[in-house]
């Protein structure tokens, strides 16, 4: 296994003790032998005296025979480590001492992982910790140096590697609790306080989960066993957390009690691809901790991208991991929303104004597991208001722009479909066995849509709509681009509705400067090209706005360093429509101021 350092791990003490010569693992040999190596194992890097492993391997009365011994033991591990000459095992006045670096030792390497694993959890990214120490314990193969005599060095060795593999198991189950997994950890932690029943921390997480897993009369009995053992074992109460927390149970710590609901909408039977996206939204959501912020997620991209498809799909992914509620909020006024929130949480007098109303959800959210989907939001002023106070709950918020301005907040990007995720939607929704009859047509569509999953689903609705229909038939209907936009409608699905909402949030000018491009009809242009279709020397701020919508894409920077921009494939088409709206003489002086400074700049460089 190798170290974080670079280096392999060559001693195995936590379990049956093991040395390896580069190829394989092996014994170390008599019960001597093992003392020796683990006497300098523990002691690693230092100068053990000889006088010191003498001790350790005979007491207080060795044999006259001992310094032969121990050379013999000596010689014997280094060439079971491959070290005959010294260079690891290494005689230094006045006895012995082991060069290893600490990653070649088990222990150590547990240590350093064990750590790492707490730091993640006390910065709140809980599953980087469960996954972290679930590493570090992976490494035991049972009690620590089990086949060592218990010299009193060993024991006191083992008696420390035994704690911290205790408190690192604890600090674990408390990562999986902040990840939701309260379901799976409890028959382990029953097993666990079986095992060590005066260890208090485990009894405290056995309720939690148990409260947590809606179970709290065996949460409750948990207690009173706990208690019971305690005050026959030591005569003492348990811990002031322990007893906060059977308060909490009993009494819900006095809050307002939280009707659980669901507002979920329908996953899609046909969801498709988003596989890193996904997994990404389901490891924030699920690293939440009670003591720090909520997890927060914003899911951004181009109108039609899959945002609000996604969200959801990553939601009902999560759910069982917030059992007081999963709440679907399309997004509008925040008052309004919290309002609407307030009622679905069983709230009948509603408090009037928006800080009222926030600071009653935050109190009822206390101590709560409940998974927030806010879908399409405009603005972040929009989204603070309705953030849980901790990390109990978490939020996954869908928006068409990027909110830099949602401080701790992890943001998703969407793109359109690769073009295997594409053929595959369309196979999902129009059929496979149609698909796969007309691939040249199938790839035709996928094109035509830009491989945007609204435009795909649209496509594919149509075919599964019309089966008498070939492939054919959508394709060469999409393939007309003055037309094109208006085939990709079905039922409330439009694609063309969905490219306006987006411009309709932004200003005057960034949607003047968007009909402008479709003008050149192109699919990249330079940022200069911005400013002379605008008649502006700096169109910086315009760009921005057409950036942060998700209409126009970054994509390249040219040899004088100058930004290129892309419109995606059916922006494009929409931009191409807009610009036919713009009076004829604008879009000539337009053209014209582009195309002068394009001829002024080939001229130069001519020159050059």
């Amino acid at each position: 296994m190798p170290g974080r350092e670079g280096c392999d791990v060559r001693f195995r003490i936590l379990g049956p003790t093991l040395v390896s010569d580069g190829t394989s693992w092996t014994g170390v040999g008599p019960a001597k032998w093992r003392s020796l190596l683990a006497t300098l194992l523990i002691k690693a890097g230092d100068v053990v005296p000889f006088d010191q492993l003498v001790h350790e391997l005979w007491g207080d009365h060795p044999p006259k025979t001992a310094t032969t011994q121990v050379h013999g033991y000596v010689m014997r591990i280094r060439r079971a480590l491959g070290d005959p000459r010294g260079r690891l095992l290494v005689t230094t006045a006045p006895g012995y001492r082991l060069a290893v670096a600490p990653a070649e030792i088990d222990a150590q390497r547990f240590a350093v992982l064990a750590s790492e694993g707490r730091a993640a959890l006390q910065a709140g990214d809980a599953q980087r910790a469960a996954d972290l120490l679930g590493e570090a314990l992976a490494l035991w193969r049972g009690d620590a140096l089990c086949d060592v005599p218990p010299t009193s060095l060993v024991r006191t060795e083992t008696d420390r590697l035994t704690e911290q593999r205790l408190a690192a198991w604890e600090s674990r189950i408390e990562a999986d609790l902040a990840c939701g997994r309260h379901g799976v950890v409890i028959g382990e932690l029953q097993r666990h306080v079986a095992e060590h029943p005066l260890r208090e921390q485990p009894w405290h997480h056995l309720m939690l989960a148990l409260h947590r897993s809606r179970r709290r009369a065996e949460a409750l009995q948990t207690y009173r066993r706990l208690r019971q053992t305690l005050i026959d074992e030591l005569g003492v109460e348990p811990c002031a957390a322990i007893q906060a927390l059977h308060h909490h149970i009993l009494t819900d710590s006095g809050q307002a009690a939280v009707r659980a609901v669901s507002q979920l909408p329908a996953d899609l039977p046909d969801f498709t691809g988003r596989a890193e996206p996904l997994d990404m939204i389901v490891r924030t959501l699920s690293g939440g901790v009670p003591e720090g912020p909520p997890p927060v997620v914003v899911v951004y991209g181009s109108p039609g991208v899959g945002k609000s498809a996604l969200a959801v799909h990553a939601a009902r992914a999560v759910s069982s991991a917030f059992p007081d509620g999963q709440v679907y909020l399309d997004l509008g006024d925040p008052a309004d929303m919290l309002a609407d929130l307030l009622r679905s949480l069983g709230v009948t007098a509603i408090p009037h104004g928006l800080q009222a109303r926030a600071a009653r959800f935050r109190s009822m959210l206390t101590g709560k597991r409940i998974l927030l989907v806010l879908d399409d939001a405009a603005r972040a002023d929009q989204i603070r208001p309705l953030l849980p106070p901790t990390g109990d709950s978490a939020v996954v918020i869908t928006s068409r722009r990027l909110m830099t301005d949602l401080p701790g907040a992890v943001h998703v990007e969407l793109d359109v479909f690769r073009h295997h995720e594409a053929r595959q939607l369309l196979m999902r929704v129009a059929g496979s066995e149609r698909v796969s009859r007309e691939p040249i047509e199938a790839d035709a569509i996928v094109r035509s849509c830009g491989y945007l999953p609204l435009a795909i689903r649209i496509a594919g609705g149509k075919l599964a709509g019309r089966p008498a229909w070939s492939l054919r038939v959508v394709a060469q209907r999409l393939a007309c681009e003055s037309r094109r936009l208006s085939e990709l409608t079905l039922g409330e699905l439009n694609v063309r509705a969905s490219f306006d909402k987006s411009l309709r949030l932004l200003p005057d000018e960034a949607v003047r400067a968007f009909r402008l491009l479709g003008l050149l009809g192109a699919q990249t242009v330079p940022a200069w090209v911005i400013g002379r279709l605008l008649d502006r020397p700096d169109a910086d701020d315009v760009l921005d706005e057409l950036v942060d919508a998700n209409l126009v894409r970054l994509v390249t920077m040219d040899s004088h360093g100058q930004p290129n921009y892309r419109l995606p494939d059916l922006l494009r088409v929409h931009a191409v429509e807009g610009a036919s709206a713009i009076p004829a003489h604008d879009r000539q002086e337009a053209l014209r101021r582009v195309l002068g400074f394009a001829a002024v700049t080939e001229a130069a460089a001519g020159k050059r």
